[in-house]
């Protein structure tokens, strides 16, 4: 009879182990696709606060992101063409590692927005690398220089 209890207790634990394992398979499997899920979300609100932006602030932020994670087809999509020496986006794709270069890049992550020079020209980004202002298009705001 001992026996019999010992074999029992065994059997249920190792059954609860099993299922134990299996629901924290399906615990991780489902933290794994709610991080997917939460990037998504990040990106979309991002590229909705670039598109919408109200501020030169909020579009800024926004292009942080985008600038950030290399997202060329998104940037190229808020720039007004022609700007400087970028004519069209087939121009900006084949140049964008030398158009966003280290410097450019770093100028945008650093800015204090807080603080941004302001004229009739526009928002200045660092010492003029980036320069963004308000157009007559949808996005309402858009990278008006790029000096790199």
């Amino acid at each position: 009879m001992k026996n019999y209890i010992f074999y029992l207790l065994l059997i249920v634990s190792v059954v609860s182990c099993k299922n134990g394992v299996k629901q924290n398979k399906e615990d991780a499997d489902q933290g794994d696709t709610t991080k997917v899920v939460a990037k998504v979300n990040v990106y979309d609100q991002e590229k909705d606060s670039l598109y919408h932006a109200k501020t030169d602030i909020q579009f800024l932020k926004a292009l942080q992101y985008f600038v950030k994670n290399n997202d060329k087809e998104v940037i190229s999509s808020v720039i007004n063409y022609p700007i400087h020496t970028i004519p069209n986006k087939e121009f900006f794709f084949k140049h964008y590692d030398s158009i966003f270069n280290t410097a450019v890049k770093d100028s945008l992550q650093v800015a204090n927005l807080d603080s941004l020079f302001r004229n009739y020209q526009g928002t200045m980004v660092g010492n003029g690398q980036i320069w963004v202002n308000e157009v007559d298009t949808i996005p309402t705001w858009k990278i008006i220089a790029i000096n790199y």
